[in-house]
């Protein structure tokens, strides 16, 4: 829809692509793999936005806005049930039905469980019979579109098709919804294939005069 259009964060509605990251960082970075950009490359290193266009160099530039938000966000779906667990605020909140299915939930939050315009909120959604992660609920402080009153609205994310890689569960089947996850999702992330370890982390980093900073944001 109009929505999923307006917020789509790749070149094309449906992006093919091979992305690359290291873990508990935001250094990234996606190869498209179809549409008008295929073969191109986007990038983060330490926040610093780089593209690379078939048989040329690297090429630090001014960031394309959409493109740098899915890269930092994607990653963070990915990576999110591990990450929120660093968090300093922690809490159980009781439980919460949706679609049929009965859930316990957890609030996490950082300075204040409070809203706060800088600090993202989000509600964890675990499975009572499963015990896995099926929803997260999650505050938008911040997003590429910079619409007035933004920062009103919320989104949610279902995690589905879970699969062991390595000893981790990572979820194949990732669905974006506005607001709560009801009729038509925004964007569906679906991964083929997940591997650890599959690349040289150096491609991560082309301009080795840039300080690795990790997992510190940086607007």
């Amino acid at each position: 829809g109009m929505l999923g259009w307006l917020g789509k964060p790749w070149p094309d509605m449906d992006m093919k692509m091979d992305f690359q990251f290291a873990v508990n960082t935001f250094d990234s970075r996606v190869q498209f793999m179809n549409g008008k950009r295929e073969g191109a490359i986007a990038g983060l290193q330490s926040w610093h936005y780089y593209e690379q266009e078939p048989g040329t160099e690297v090429t630090f530039m001014k960031s394309n806005d959409r493109i740098r938000f899915g890269l930092a966000a994607y990653q963070y779906f990915v990576e999110m049930l591990d990450r929120l667990k660093n968090a300093p605020l922690i809490s159980y909140a009781g439980t919460k039905e949706v679609e049929g299915d009965l859930y316990e939930t957890v609030m996490v939050s950082w300075e204040d469980f409070k809203p706060t315009r800088e600090y993202d909120q989000y509600l964890v959604l675990i499975n009572k019979k499963t015990g896995v992660v099926d929803y997260v609920y999650y505050t938008i402080r911040e997003n590429f579109l910079k619409m007035p009153g933004g920062q009103i609205f919320y989104g949610s994310i279902a995690y589905s098709d879970y699969r062991d890689v390595d000893g981790i569960q990572i979820p194949f089947s990732q669905k974006v919804y506005a607001f709560g996850p009801k009729g038509k999702h925004l964007h569906h992330f679906v991964v083929n294939e997940f591997v650890f370890d599959d690349f040289e982390k150096d491609v991560l980093y082309p301009d080795s005069s840039i300080a690795q900073i990790g997992d510190v944001k940086v607007k």
